[in-house]
């Protein structure tokens, strides 16, 4: 009986503001994953923070909490086969990156936070 490997699948969550509704987000994403070179097989979902599934995972859900309790309103979730959760958060931070720049006032400041799960537990992405 032949053993299939599961192919290892990266995911990694981008928690931030922004005052303008999803469709705006919505519009600059496919010129930002371009211009930052996103993995084309890497899969992002926007939703309202208040919409993110966190199923039976008590900590994202407390992270999700933490994140809403900071003001954020939005939350990235991103899949990438056969990279790690580490490699995902990065590109989800080139992603946000994008965000700030095409989206925002770059006076105005911004408020985001990348996590990835890293053995049993979540980290915040570190630059």
């Amino acid at each position: 009986m032949p053993i299939e490997l599961m192919e290892k699948i990266g995911k990694a969550y981008g928690f931030f503001y922004y005052a303008g509704g999803k469709r705006a987000i919505q519009n600059e994403i496919p010129a930002i994953r371009k211009k930052v070179y996103t993995p084309l097989e890497m899969k992002l979902s926007l939703r309202g923070i208040d919409n993110l599934n966190t199923g039976e995972d008590s900590a994202l859900a407390e992270i999700a909490e933490r994140a809403k309790s900071a003001k954020m309103n939005y939350v990235i979730e991103a899949d990438l086969p056969g990279r790690s959760n580490q490699r995902t958060a990065s590109e989800v931070g080139d992603i946000l990156n994008g965000i700030r720049y095409h989206l925002y006032d770059q006076r105005a400041p911004f408020c985001a936070g990348i996590v990835y799960q890293k053995g049993k537990k979540y980290v915040f992405k570190r630059d």
